[in-house]
């Protein structure tokens, strides 16, 4: 028995350790150039070789009316290929319809680059599939690959079924290689997102052209960044607050975005942060009104919060605290000195005024961005305290980017900011309209308190990753099942890069985010085909069942997802957790213990086209009933 138990345990300990710590090894590399196609969300690298799988499998989409669907397709060389471009055919299609290539097809270039902030750094490859150019010649490494990237966008025109073209590489006249290209299309049109759905600084640089990109990644709103914000100096004259400019930049950027055809369905979001504690403070230097700590150009963290209160004595060596604090009774209290009476009112002044604005332009309402993520300083914490109140006085609804640690932690002894001496915790719950939680503290608990408290729900996605799917389903499908009200990207900082001739090439993650928009589109458009009652008895019980069935696989913590691991090619189905030396059974095991059972490896796909099957049902004829 002795002996049979250490057998086993020998065997597992083997098993353990193969499937964690070994590679498959690279497919045999093809004799000849050729095209292959792969999923999207999967890396090409340069050092890559296709499966025999992957070579020749023609490039199958399947898209809504007026959708973008994208695909990737790569061309292994044995030897040096220079100046190679991919082309795209018309697509055939139902009695005799043709979609032509120069308007429905768009192919960009994988640029190569290397590993961004947050990317992992693997030595088998040391530049990684970066930035989507606009189309042109690439060389090919030999041995190697290249990816070029696809975006097929359907006309809303388009009659339902498949269409069939080709896509050719190309050098000089002469055909390298081919790869058949299929398009489904769906006999409906989708709903946009029924929820605030912007981008942080889609208004820079480019205006029109960056809106427009907005509206075909499905933004359904404009948020207005701080650029204009330094140039819009208040005049402060006794008590009275006056703008010169009358915030015409905010205006015009509205009023861009419109005109590009970015359909304003939901209240607008106008950062307010830079003017609060930049131009306010300019506009106290020019009335001769002087802080207690001197002049200040910013009115930032603890230094700048100390203007608003009288000097009291420091303490130091405070938890989650850099150098000295300056605590007072009630951080919620109005400010105590004449230059903090003074800021805050033109504060104030400037949310009323642009409330009024909003009300001018007929926009369909506005909120109001205060300040990002205000969790790493007391004095950070202070500054949008004093804030909310503001917002609160001028009657407009206000909105923080922050961590869940920030504003909820129900444990005393775990909260974020510790008391010191009388102060208590800085939570800002309370005072929130929109809570607005970075996406790992998104949840059931989260969702359920905020609207007990009668506040909006939503969340922002920074993508600047290099994980397309993860960022999709964190773009789409789990902001649907928490019923996220309003959705913030953060892209042009570190999701793209501006080109010589002014154009902007974005990471694939961006192209994600606009996957997973659709992906909520599909089921917000279900969901109203059952509301009006569309479809037979039986298609609407059906459709029921498939919604239930697409909320229920929906994870909810973001560490569940999964991911393509980048030196393997794997699909890691999320739950991992403990170290990395750990064998890969092991870590799964402790996630899902920790996380659930993950995202299935293609899961998104299948529940789309669940998704699309039901609205096909249910959007012919309406039922006899309504005729």
């Amino acid at each position: 028995m002795r002996h049979r138990h250490g057998g086993v345990i020998l065997l597992v300990f083997v098993f353990l350790l193969v499937s964690g710590g070994c590679r498959k090894g690279l497919p045999a590399a093809p004799e000849g150039v050729v095209l292959f196609s792969r999923e999207w969300w999967r890396p090409i690298w340069l050092e890559d070789v296709p499966s025999a799988g992957e070579v020749g499998r023609p490039v199958r989409l399947a898209a809504a009316r007026g959708e973008f669907e994208p695909a990737s397709v790569g061309v292994f060389a044995p030897r040096v290929l220079a100046g190679v471009e991919l082309v795209a055919s018309d697509l055939a299609g139902p009695g005799g319809a043709v979609l032509p290539s120069d308007r429905v097809v768009e192919i960009r270039v994988t640029r190569y680059i290397e590993p961004l902030r947050r990317w992992p750094r693997l030595a088998e490859h040391p530049r990684h599939p970066g930035w989507l150019d606009p189309p042109g010649p690439v060389d090919v490494p030999a041995g190697g690959c290249r990816q070029f990237w696809v975006t097929v966008h359907v006309p809303e025109d388009a009659p339902a079924g498949l269409f069939r073209g080709e896509l050719s590489l190309r050098t000089g006249g002469e055909v390298l290689a081919r790869l058949p290209l299929e398009v489904t299309v769906r006999p409906f049109v989708l709903d946009p997102v029924p929820a605030a759905v912007f981008l942080h600084g889609d208004d820079w640089p480019r205006g029109g052209e960056t809106f427009a990109d907005s509206r075909e990644h499905g933004m359904t709103t404009v948020c207005v960044s701080p650029g204009w914000a330094k140039r819009e100096v208040p005049r402060i004259e006794g008590e009275r607050v006056t703008f010169p400019g009358d915030f015409r930049e905010v205006r015009e950027t509205v009023r861009r975005a419109r005109a590009a055809g970015l359909a304003l369905r939901q209240p607008v979001c106008v950062m307010t942060y830079q003017h609060f504690v930049t131009s306010v403070p300019a506009a106290l230097r020019r009335a001769g009104i002087v802080s207690p700590l001197g002049e200040l150009k910013r009115l930032d963290f603890n230094a700048g919060y100390r203007a608003f209160f009288a000097d009291r004595e420091p303490v130091t060596g405070v938890p989650h605290q850099k150098g000295e604090y300056w605590p007072v009774p009630d951080p919620r209290a109005y400010p105590e000195t004449r230059y903090g009476r003074r800021a805050y009112g033109a504060w104030v002044a400037a949310l009323a005024r642009l409330g009024e604005i909003a009300r001018e332009e007929d926009w369909p309402g506005a909120f109001y961005w205060l300040i990002d993520e205000p969790h790493h300083s007391r004095g950070a914490m202070r500054l949008a305290i004093t804030m909310l109140r503001a917002a609160e006085e001028a009657r407009v609804d206000a909105m923080i980017t922050c961590n869940e640690p920030t504003v909820s932690e129900p444990d005393p002894e775990k909260w974020w900011f510790p008391p010191v001496a009388d102060e208590p915790a800085l939570l800002l719950e309370p005072e929130l309209d929109t809570r607005c939680y970075v996406n790992r503290y998104l949840g059931p608990e989260t969702a359920e308190r905020t609207r007990e408290a009668g506040d909006v729900y939503a969340t922002y996605v920074n993508v600047y990753g290099n994980r397309p799917l993860p960022t999709r389903v964190l773009s789409g499908f789990l902001p649907w099942r928490l019923g996220i009200e309003r959705l913030m990207f953060w892209t042009r900082k570190y999701a793209s890069v501006e080109n010589p001739d002014g154009s902007r090439s974005f990471l694939r993650d961006w192209e994600a985010a606009r996957e997973g928009i659709d992906d909520w589109r599909y089921a917000a458009t279900l969901e109203r085909l059952l509301r009006e009652g569309r479809g037979t008895p039986a298609a609407r019980e059906a459709a029921r069942e498939i919604l239930a069935e697409v909320r229920e696989g929906v994870v909810v913590n973001p560490r569940a997802i999964g991911y393509v691991d980048g030196e393997t090619g794997e699909w890691v189905p999320g739950g991992e957790a403990g170290p990395r030396r750990l064998p890969t059974l092991v870590r799964r095991w402790l996630g899902r213990r920790r996380y659930g059972p993950g995202w299935a490896e293609g899961r998104a796909d299948e529940l789309r086209a669940r998704l699309a099957d039901a609205i096909a049902r249910l959007s012919g004829p309406p039922p006899r009933e309504e005729r």
